[in-house]
């Protein structure tokens, strides 16, 4: 009867995202807003046509691990490398800190004390992975700096949850003792597991995905992807690790593999609509009665409770170094309490740690900030812009200090109508673009959109030294004046006698003079150029010929009229 009930659930909840999820596009919000909304319209608390179900959790946990591995496949062992300073620093204080303050109010109001203060504190202080990279990828931000930091803080928040979880189960068994033995081998197992999956990853999936390739068969490809992402995540859960954790990792070792983008675009599909099944989920466990009956308390729990942890990251993002439109989109993209922190306060109640009423309360609370993330994602992005659009352009002298963690980017001489264009293709394959241009308005544009971008010369040898440019993959060169477009290219050439010189040229004269000058490639002007400009950086970067052309057709047919940037103090394309 289960079974029935649950597939009743699932095609009311087909329906509903029909209507609903398009409606909230078109209203400029977020599609999650439209799953939960969704979940609570279905749910008991609503129409009472739906209940969750063992189904739909299932699909739901599916589409969380879909996620990760999708993430997994955008990353890559060297980006992770990169974000080690945000993942193992500012990932971990901002655990430990907004646990300890989170205890410390949790133990103050009553609600818990001693040990079990602290685990209810580390849970409450954890963010939802599955809807801030959803609001991400909606917003194509996942490049971009706010959203890289904002990876790394989840994925130390992912990693932290597994000694939280083992806690939990031992303090409920044995009232705390052996805590200590219990963690460190769980530390061992978790350690263990992750080794031997990297190195299998390494060795062997290469060769299987060869094989399975050399067959012909899209529907045997899809299959090896998703026994790949579902059996590394039951592996690493059957270590003591989540499973999140283990799609994530076989994301990341499919990502270093040839057959990232077909893998990518055929679980795209599933990933989105499995995902949706989560979020309704949350919105299927909302009362609206409780709620009702409990509005004012909730009211300021969840306000005390987002703006502790919002103030923590911000805090904490600017002692590391980060500027202050940054730290606060991303404290307030990350203010939340996440899936995991529900998982966490759910098997408290289960060990009867805590009370069924009090746990009840908890994960109302947790589950109703998840409600108010999209506006909480789009107020911190308004900000972040408005900051952007006020500060003024930094000078040069800055770009070393601010681009010293990036590597294998992409350097663009001039942020006009073409190199904005650049910007954002590459954007789109995850890579990173350093804008370097002499209009502060050009750069101000760029910058408000979360590009790295500077008021700069690019034909002295000393801003290019400070760009990275000895760490970069390539230079693409689209100023507009002729001989300082000649300048750039001989400039680097001299350089970096191997970089990948790629130029925007006025004309089939000009073209000459810029290969003469040291350009490994050049392309002529117009908007269709700056596309094939883009598309020319993307094949030398060894991006698939296919993804180059369906991204570059997405943006013909989805997109073109919004690749043309007006200059905004004169008002005439650049």
């Amino acid at each position: 009867m289960e079974g029935h009930a649950g597939l009743l659930s699932l095609l009311l909840f087909l329906m509903a995202v029909v209507v609903l999820v398009p409606l909230t596009r078109a209203l400029g919000l977020s599609s999650v807003l439209g799953y939960l909304i969704a979940g609570v319209i279905l749910g008991p608390s609503g129409l009472a046509l739906a209940e969750s179900s063992g189904v739909l959790r299932l699909l739901g946990e599916i589409g969380i691990l879909f996620l990760l591995f999708a993430i997994g496949l955008e990353l890559s062992v060297v980006k992770l490398v990169e974000m080690r300073r945000d993942l193992l620093g500012l990932g971990s204080a901002q655990v430990l800190v907004s646990g300890a303050l989170l205890a410390a109010a949790v133990t103050a109001a009553g609600v818990a004390e001693g040990l079990l203060a602290v685990f209810v504190g580390l849970a409450l202080a954890l963010s939802s992975t599955a809807v801030v990279l959803q609001l991400l990828r909606e917003r194509r931000e996942l490049a971009h700096r706010h959203g890289r930091l904002s990876i790394a803080v989840l994925m130390l928040q992912d990693l932290a949850v597994i000694p939280l979880l083992v806690s939990i189960v031992v303090l409920g068994e044995t009232q705390g003792e052996g805590l200590g033995v219990a963690l460190e081998q769980a530390a061992a197992k978790a350690l263990l597991a992750m080794i031997g999956i990297l190195l299998a990853g390494r060795y062997l999936l290469r060769p299987i995905y060869r094989v399975v390739a050399n067959s012909r068969s899209p529907e045997v490809l899809l299959a090896l992807t998703l026994l790949l992402a579902l059996g590394t995540g039951a592996a690493t859960e059957a270590a003591g690790l989540s499973m999140s954790l283990g799609a994530f990792l076989a994301g990341l070792l499919v990502g270093e593999t040839e057959y990232k983008h077909q893998v990518e675009s055929d679980i795209e599909p599933f990933r989105t609509l499995l995902l949706g099944l989560f979020f309704a989920n949350v919105g299927l466990s909302i009362d609206l009665a409780w709620v009702a009956s409990h509005a004012l308390v909730l009211a300021a729990a969840m306000v005390a409770l987002i703006g502790c942890k919002a103030a923590v990251l911000v805090g904490l993002a600017r002692v590391f170094g980060h500027p202050w439109r940054r730290a606060l989109h991303v404290g307030l993209l990350l203010s939340q309490v996440g899936e995991l922190g529900l998982v966490a306060l759910d098997l408290a109640r289960e060990e009867r740690l805590l009370d069924p009423a009090l746990a009840t309360g908890l994960l109302t609370l947790a589950t109703l900030t998840m409600f108010v993330s999209p506006g909480l994602a789009a107020l911190g992005r308004r900000i972040d812009a408005a900051l952007a659009a006020r500060e003024p352009p930094p000078a040069s002298g800055l770009i070393a200090a601010e681009t010293a963690d990036l590597e294998g980017h992409v350097v663009v001489a001039g942020c006009g109508r073409v190199g904005h264009t650049v910007c954002r293709v590459l954007a789109e394959e995850g890579l990173d673009a350093i804008g370097l241009d002499l209009d502060p308005a050009r750069v101000a544009v760029l910058r408000g959109e979360g590009f790295d971008a500077f008021v700069a010369d690019a034909t002295r040898t000393g801003v290019l030294a400070s760009a990275g440019i000895a760490r970069a993959r390539a230079m693409v060169v689209t100023v507009d004046d002729p001989r300082a477009a000649e300048h750039i290219c001989t400039t680097v050439r001299r350089a970096q006698p191997e970089l990948l010189v790629l130029a925007r040229a006025r004309s089939h004269t000009h073209g000459k003079q810029l290969v003469a000058a040291g350009a490994t490639a050049v392309v002529a002007e117009t908007l269709e150029g700056s596309l094939e400009l883009a598309g020319r950086t993307l094949t030398a970067l060894e991006v698939p010929v296919e993804e180059v052309d369906r991204l570059l057709g997405t943006l013909r047919a989805d997109d073109y009229s919004k690749l043309e940037v007006w200059n905004v103090a004169d008002g005439d394309r650049d």
